[in-house]
């Protein structure tokens, strides 16, 4: 008899443990399905300058290079011209390594360059802009995939 209670109580340890693990998993599953990548098109505006910041292919593809470009106009939609810019990515909390890059200017206001996110997730690309009478830095989110 007491071998069979003790049975029955590891059998019912042992559900409690499975049932509060599924519950655990289903709560951060439910937690991170609403969560939206960031778009491929992000505008940015800030004191007398704005940005628009496109990645493409988007969502970018892990080890694969992808366009970033951005048109830089001042305040009054002017084009930003002969603006040193540069790139970096990283993934936060992950130590998977800084990815940084040079944008060219292509036409008046508008940077390109590529660069590749080293693995699938959530990326944080900030971008720093140096022109003759401005200086600023932008910061967006991108997702990338296998």
């Amino acid at each position: 008899m007491g071998l069979d209670r003790r049975k029955s109580r590891y059998c019912r340890w042992a559900a409690g443990i499975l049932a509060g693990t599924a519950l655990l998993i289903g709560a951060v599953c439910y937690a991170g399905a609403g969560d939206e990548p960031a778009p491929a098109a992000t505008t940015h505006i800030g004191d007398g300058w704005q940005a628009e910041w496109t990645i493409g292919p988007y969502p970018a593809k892990a080890l694969q290079e992808s366009r970033f470009t951005v048109k830089l106009a001042d305040a009054d939609g002017r084009p930003i011209r002969s603006a040193d810019v540069s790139a970096e990515l990283d993934m936060r909390h992950m130590g998977c390594g800084t990815v940084s890059f040079r944008l060219k200017e292509t036409a008046p206001g508008v940077y390109e360059g590529t660069g590749y996110a080293l693995m699938p997730g959530t990326w944080e690309a900030s971008l720093t802009v140096d022109a003759a009478d401005r200086s600023f830095d932008v910061n967006r989110q991108f997702a990338a995939v296998r």
